[in-house]
């Protein structure tokens, strides 16, 4: 499970997903298959682009709206200087 939130440089939220996930069909994925179940992983502006790719490729075996909520988070982070998506892992 990660609990899945938009950062800025320093670390303070931005904006986050109210509730902890849990992907599947990730083994495959550009980058999300470096994700790590009890760590952390942090992607930066330039590869949020392929974050929201592998979503859209998963998301048929996944909650929608979760999907549909990283998504989100990973286009505002395009659009915002200096963030990171950040997957904290159990």
């Amino acid at each position: 499970m990660w609990k899945v939130v938009l950062e800025n440089e320093s670390g303070d939220s931005i904006c986050f997903l109210n509730e902890e996930v849990m992907l599947v069909g990730i083994e495959d994925c550009i980058l999300l298959k470096y994700l790590d179940p009890y760590g952390d992983t942090v992607f930066n502006a330039l590869q949020m682009k392929d974050v929201i790719l592998d979503l859209e490729a998963i998301r048929s075996i996944n909650l929608p709206h979760i999907i549909d909520g990283i998504i989100g988070l990973a286009v505002k982070g395009i659009d915002t200087v200096h963030s990171y998506l950040v997957f904290y892992g159990d």
